[in-house]
């Protein structure tokens, strides 16, 4: 098991030099970029941009990383090694993994694009996610089948107690300094629950890191009384919404406070700069032709924009991926019309 950490003190961030994604952006997204390595990072890069995206947004780690069919894999790019028994060292790193980190954010720079990295993820260890639709059998990922003694989850609470444990600490800031000369963001998680967590994991970013860029939140329950207790622009940089499928999300009755829907909370003077709204979770389908009711993304994506906050999607390309185990790049061309019309509203 994971052993307990001392109290974190939430240190004051220091400013990012420049906000690398002005309020109003536009970004589009697939999560398993990085791991997969049939993914040409140049390639991906001039797609994004000719799509008219500024930011994208990609996953460290990946409990998929090749995804064979629907059962997935643990075979792509991963910042660990692993053993011929098939057991993980997870502090033998894997230089490859860091090599293409550094290409990747270059490659997205140099066309204008930055980079939203995301530290953690739950389907690779999670007792939330084992089970659902082509989530891989966690018993064999790295925070499970590893020589070091290290266990994540199931359950999952003395998981979150301990987190950032001495592996997350070391590979944070391999990272951070991986990506130094690079502009990029991080998010601290994936649909991440505990708050707790959240701020350890930045005052580690902050302090030991020396991380001084944007970090951003997306949590397990996008409610609209979450904002009041991020501290947007002093402890948290962005807050970003998944699953709003149609616009009729905004006066859903999902909050207890003063703000009970998203309208209330958008039209209470807040700083729209600071908000994120994704199609992550908004999938219509499993088919990567059918993958999204595009005419309701459009309206959510065109209010978001017009607001002055940022929207960002995840592209229909992942589907081949899982479905069918290939990544075939020309299926950006399902969501081309859709984000080129986006593309004329983001500042």
């Amino acid at each position: 098991m994971i052993a307990g950490l001392a109290a974190y003190a939430v240190a004051a961030p220091t400013p990012a030099p420049q906000t690398p994604i002005p309020g109003g952006s536009l970004g589009a997204s697939d999560y398993q970029s990085l791991g997969d390595p049939r993914v040409d990072p140049s390639a991906f890069a001039q797609a994004l941009s000719g799509l008219g995206v500024t930011f994208t947004r990609v996953w460290l780690l990946d409990a998929w990383a090749t995804g064979t069919g629907e059962t997935g894999s643990y075979e792509g790019v991963l910042p660990v090694t692993r053993r011929n028994d098939g057991r993980w060292d997870l502090f033998t790193w894997n230089d490859r993994y860091f090599q293409r980190l550094q290409t990747y954010a270059r490659e997205m720079n140099q066309r204008g694009i930055t980079p939203v990295f995301t530290l953690l993820e739950l389907y690779s260890w999670s007792e939330a996610k084992q089970g659902l639709l082509w989530v891989p059998d966690q018993d064999r990922g790295l925070f499970r089948a590893n020589v070091n003694g290290i266990r994540w989850g199931r359950p999952d609470s003395p998981t979150f107690g301990a987190l950032p444990d001495r592996w997350l600490r070391e590979f944070s800031c391999r990272v951070v300094d991986t990506l130094t000369g690079t502009r990029f963001v991080v998010e601290v998680g994936n649909e991440m629950p505990d708050a707790p967590m959240h701020d350890r994991v930045l005052a580690h970013l902050r302090t030991t890191c020396g991380y001084s860029g944007e970090v951003w939140v997306n949590r397990e329950h996008d409610t609209p009384d979450l904002f009041s207790t991020l501290d947007l622009g002093r402890r948290y940089d962005r807050w970003s919404i998944h699953g709003a499928a149609a616009l009729s999300y905004l006066d859903e009755p999902r909050g207890k406070g003063p703000s009970r829907t998203f309208r209330a909370l958008y039209e209470s003077g807040i700083d729209m700069g600071r908000i994120v709204v994704s199609s992550d979770g908004a999938r219509a389908s499993t088919d990567v032709e059918l993958a999204y009711d595009y005419a309701g993304l459009t309206a959510v994506a065109t209010d978001i924009l017009r607001r002055g906050g940022s929207y960002e999607h995840q592209l229909a390309i992942k589907l081949r991926r899982f479905r069918d185990g290939r990544y075939d790049l020309a299926d950006v061309k399902y969501d081309e019309a859709f984000l080129r019309g986006l593309a004329a509203v983001a500042r």
